[in-house]
């Protein structure tokens, strides 16, 4: 602890940080993943038991299958889809059911306007 209150955050043992990186545009993430274990592994020490991965930022919310990442909103594409096709078939139902209605009034009119 740092003054007392405060954990100390420079050391590399702290794990419940989420960190995002820009890579640059040609950059090879696998070598660069490579890069970060080894980091890992010269600061820390070698029998080291946590890993530190890289994933692409458009795949946080919808894609991410890494438990520890908490401070994220996860949910899962499959339920995306899931409630996509609830909606659909709702709005197919809507319009079914406006189309009947419809031709039920168009019968009404018609019967009124031969009497």
């Amino acid at each position: 602890m740092i003054n007392g209150n405060c954990p100390n955050i420079d050391t590399w043992n702290r794990y419940n940080y989420t960190t995002y990186v820009q890579l640059r545009e040609n950059a090879d993430p696998v070598a660069f993943e490579a890069k970060i274990e080894d980091a890992l592994i010269r600061y820390t020490s070698p029998e080291t038991t946590f890993k530190l991965e890289i994933q692409a930022l458009k795949r946080i919310c919808l894609h991410s299958d890494y438990e520890y990442d908490v401070h994220t909103i996860h949910i899962d594409i499959i339920l995306v889809y899931v409630l996509g096709l609830v909606a659909f078939f709702i709005l197919l139902i809507a319009c079914v059911n406006f189309m009947n209605l419809t031709t039920a009034r168009a019968a009404r009119r018609a019967q009124m306007g031969h009497k």
